[in-house]
């Protein structure tokens, strides 16, 4: 048997001692007795600063008295004014933070008396109590931190933010498990010099997490939803916003990694709106379910869109159907209509050509489409702090599925879109690697004022004025599907015009660079009204597979290259680009790979079989085109020096190739040329096609509205 020394048993008693104080029950006291041991009067607020002592006040007595009685449940009291209430209340706010802490309402008149009561009179006393300042963390710490539980709450303020966060360095908003929560606020706001940029129903001046597995529930009657003047963070939750203007705003960044998102939004539906900060003002999505329904830009970011992983169901401005530039059928009005009789007249069969161009047309055609009634809602920047400007209140009339400021970057997620203006747009350069997109736009399916790369992921964009647009256009990967009622993908445009201030002119600044259409891999199929594959300067082919349904009118081409300078070359890949003669353009002899252009002798029907056979009955290629036909640009590495037969339909014929361009055309269309090769008669310096035109189109008509401004 062991036998413990006193030594030891004091040792193990003092261990004990120390772990389970911690543990031990609240002094018993009544809150004046607390308040004539802890509390001190501080000297912002008392003539005599020092000890609370209650026999000063002894008709505050029994009222505190009664605070801590477990048969008082209701305390009533009346009393002249300056006789000491609000201590009585401060000693009962300091004995609940010290003794039994818990959430305390406090309600004041106005958001200005509670913030001066806040102020003036419960932080002094924590500072100068010493119990309470060991207990509260100091507001004004930088790493001060705010975490409010949400079990249950509905709360609605009909003249201001139904939830006010002034001073903190974070919140977090924890949504209970299985609990609903609701935030209101009303149509007007009563605002002061100290509040009047105060423009959210759930309004932050700190940074702002939301997380947990409850519900959210957030009506914004004033202007936006949800405002935080840092940056917001969703990281769960089921949250649904309806707003008169915008849903969910952060200053200097949202980011979602999580949640069921719904926003309804008069104007933009998530939104970053630092444009002072290079590194601020972006949004970045890396999970979470989305889904946004609103009259302007559905996302955008001032900076930086970054979208890795999630799923996005996104309409701005009443979609697709409400767009104001172009109708259907018409995408090109402002050429007139082509009639599909009118396709242009293929050579004969010694190169010649036997009839005359289709006439140019006057412009004069309607083809514009009257909105429906689908009016974004600008803010009131009237109530815009000129210390504290939120950049939240500068609304546009832009309708955007997704936008970013200077780049938007692709890297995973499921993409919806429908659009009345462009459906994925970048003032810089768009970035897509990877992730499943569709878009229906009532603009450009995808628009990047700098350069647009594709490396991956599937695009699909089932409608659109122009397709693809950016100011260079690099693709490498992916599988791309494009549906445009003007050109499929357009390099340095901005040959479109809008009809409104909506989806108006996009404009590529003046340069001097070459610019370049660049196909190196994946696969590509477009189906154009406009031109099929439209390089304002040179297009590069080196891979990938490409089928064009290019115009069924001879004003446009499947191809189409910039000035005589610039060149379409192939050196690898598979290309069939299909539709009218008249201004059909071929590969430029600086190619390394075989190619052909070759007008058929008439009009094949949509759903034509177009194969190449060669000299030993070999089938090489052959596919379905989704048009009627009469001119075609074909290349394979499979071709070679040789004879070939090309059946379209019903129509078969035979092609030598015996130089690396070979083709039977005349027309070389407008600005464009092919090079070398076997060929009909040509015009001197080998431009063809357009009588006296040199080469060079004509002065495009304005638009019925003279739109001419870029839109941003």
């Amino acid at each position: 048997m062991t036998r413990t020394t006193k030594k030891a048993a004091a040792k193990l008693n003092a261990a004990i001692s120390g772990a389970v104080k911690r543990f031990a029950p609240p002094e018993s006291l009544t809150v004046d007795e607390w308040a004539d041991k802890h509390r001190r009067l501080s000297p912002e607020s008392s003539a005599e600063a020092g000890p609370w002592r209650t026999k000063r006040t002894p008709y505050l007595e029994e009222p505190m008295k009664a605070f801590t009685d477990p048969k008082v449940h209701k305390i009533v009291m009346v009393a002249a004014s300056q006789v000491g209430k609000s201590e009585l209340e401060l000693n009962i706010i300091g004995y609940i933070i010290d003794q039994d802490p818990g959430s305390i309402l406090y309600v004041h008149p106005t958001i200005d008396d509670a913030r001066k009561f806040s102020r003036l009179r419960v932080a002094p006393m924590i500072r100068d109590s010493k119990p309470l300042k060991a207990k509260v963390h100091d507001v004004k710490a930088k790493d001060s931190e705010v975490k409010l539980v949400l079990n249950g709450v509905s709360v609605t303020n009909s003249d201001y933010a139904a939830l006010m966060i002034d001073k903190a360095s974070k919140v977090t908003l924890t949504l209970e498990d299985g609990t609903e929560n609701s935030f209101a606020d009303g149509a007007e706001y009563t605002l002061t010099d100290s509040n009047d940029n105060t423009d959210g129903c759930i309004f932050s001046r700190a940074d702002l997490t939301i997380n947990g597995s409850g519900s959210l529930s957030v009506t914004g009657s004033y202007k936006h939803g949800i405002v935080s003047k840092d940056n917001i963070v969703i990281a769960g939750g089921n949250i649904t916003v309806n707003a008169a203007s915008g849903g969910i705003y952060g200053k200097d960044s949202v980011k979602i990694s999580g949640g069921t998102i719904d926003v309804t939004a008069g104007s933009n539906g998530i939104r970053a709106t630092n444009d002072e900060d290079a590194e601020k003002g972006f949004v970045s999505v890396t999970g979470g379910d989305i889904t946004v329904n609103a009259a302007g830009d559905a996302l955008e970011a001032e900076t930086v869109m970054q979208i890795e992983d999630g799923t996005l169901t996104l309409t701005s401005g009443g979609g697709a159907a409400n767009a104001s530039m172009k109708s259907d059928g018409q995408p090109n009005g402002d050429w007139g209509s082509w009639s599909k009789d009118n396709m242009g007249t293929p050579p004969d069969k010694n190169g010649q050509q036997t009839g005359t161009p289709p006439e140019m047309p006057s412009g004069s055609g309607d083809s514009t489409l009257t909105a429906t009634a689908y009016t974004a809602v600008s803010a009131d920047s009237s109530n815009t702090s000129s210390t504290d400007a939120s950049s939240a209140d500068s609304e546009s009339t832009s309708a955007k599925g997704i936008k970013a400021g200077s780049e938007l970057n692709i890297l995973g997620g499921v993409i919806s879109i429908d659009s009345s203006d462009d459906s994925l747009h970048s003032n810089g350069a768009v970035n897509i690697s990877a992730g499943d997109i569709t878009a229906s736009s009532g603009d450009d399916g995808t628009h990047a004022n700098g350069d647009l790369t594709i490396s991956g992921g599937k695009i699909t964009v089932s409608k659109s004025y122009e397709g693809l647009e950016g100011l260079n256009i690099y693709i490498s990967g992916g599988e791309i599907d494009v549906t445009a009622s003007d050109d499929g993908l357009n390099a340095a445009g901005g040959s479109d015009t809008g009809s409104d201030e909506r989806a108006g002119r996009d404009m590529f600044a003046d340069s001097d660079e070459n610019y370049i259409l660049g196909i190196s891999g994946g696969t590509l199929k477009v189906n154009a009204s406009g031109d099929g594959l439209d390089s304002n300067g040179n297009f590069v082919m080196s891979g990938g597979t490409v089928i064009v349904s290019g115009p069924t009118n001879g004003g446009n081409g499947a191809l189409d290259i910039g000035d005589r300078d610039s060149t379409a070359q192939i050196t690898g890949g598979t290309i069939v680009a299909a539709g009218a003669v008249g201004m059909a353009v071929g590969f430029s002899d600086n190619s390394t790979q075989y190619n052909v252009l070759h007008n058929f002798a008439s009009t094949a029907a949509a759903g034509s079989e177009f194969t190449v056979t060669d000299a030993d009955g070999e089938v090489l290629f052959t596919c379905t085109l989704d048009k009627e036909c009469q001119s075609l640009v074909f290349s394979s590495a499979d071709l070679a020096s040789g004879t070939y037969t090309l059946t379209l339909g019903d129509q078969t014929e035979e092609v030598e190739l015996s130089d690396i361009c070979t083709s039977n055309s005349t027309s070389t269309g407008m600005g464009g040329r092919f090079g070398g090769g076997k060929r009909g008669q040509e015009s001197p310096n080998g431009q063809g096609g357009m009588n006296d035109q040199n080469g060079q189109p004509p002065a495009k008509p304005e638009d019925q509205n003279n739109q001419n401004t870029a839109n941003s």
